[in-house]
């Protein structure tokens, strides 16, 4: 009996932790106990860098570049509307994944609720409300894109794919990267360390 009772009791734990886990990636909704918590910890942790009025310009910031955000400001980078506004998600993941190419670190250690927390609380600090607007496809050249954009879906690299690939790389590419990829194409337009290649073939970056 006891023999058949672990894998049941074993797959329920691995059930109930699966649960457990994306439950707790749930976004809550805003309430003004979620903002305050996240006001809470913007003073513990983002004060020294962002400042106390958010305008980027807590202590440390003359130390840092580039400078950190300006959270009244609320001009973003790494977002997923047409409009350059943050979604929830947006932000949420800034935060939990830090700022590529900056001094924003992760701050995936800080609990579920104290993220979002921090998420509502930001929003709060904005001058203009951070609004998502309906979605609107863009027109041909780009342009006139509204709300989130839709990522289409992957093209299946099939064998017609491939070739397709290797021959607008031999048309576009080929002559700078050279034919396998090793950047010893016959022309040679970037003459400014660290990409210029010097007499050996070689980029300055491989030596």
């Amino acid at each position: 009996m006891k023999r058949f009772l672990l894998p049941a009791v074993l797959g329920f734990v691995v059930l109930l932790i699966t649960v457990v886990s994306k439950t707790a990636e749930v976004k809550p909704p805003s309430t003004p106990k979620l903002v305050a918590l996240g006001k809470q910890i913007y003073a513990q942790q983002c004060v020294a860098c962002h400042g106390i009025g958010a305008r980027g310009d807590g202590e440390a910031a003359y130390l840092l570049y580039p400078k950190p955000r300006d959270f009244v400001a609320a001009r973003y980078r790494l977002v997923s509307t047409w409009d350059r506004v943050p979604t929830d998600q947006d932000l949420f993941d800034t935060i939990s994944r830090g700022m590529p190419g900056s001094a924003m670190p992760s701050w995936e250690h800080l609990a579920t609720e104290q993220r979002w927390g921090l998420v509502y609380y930001i929003k709060s600090l904005a001058e203009k409300p951070i609004k998502i607007r309906a979605q609107k496809m863009p027109a041909a050249d780009g342009s006139g894109g509204e709300g989130i954009i839709e990522v289409p879906k992957p093209v299946p690299f099939d064998a017609a794919a491939r070739a397709r690939a290797l021959e607008l790389y031999k048309d576009a590419c080929a002559s700078c990267h050279g034919d396998t990829g090793r950047g010893d194409g016959a022309q040679d337009h970037c003459s400014l360390p660290p990409y210029s290649r010097g007499h050996s073939g070689k980029s300055d970056a491989d030596e």
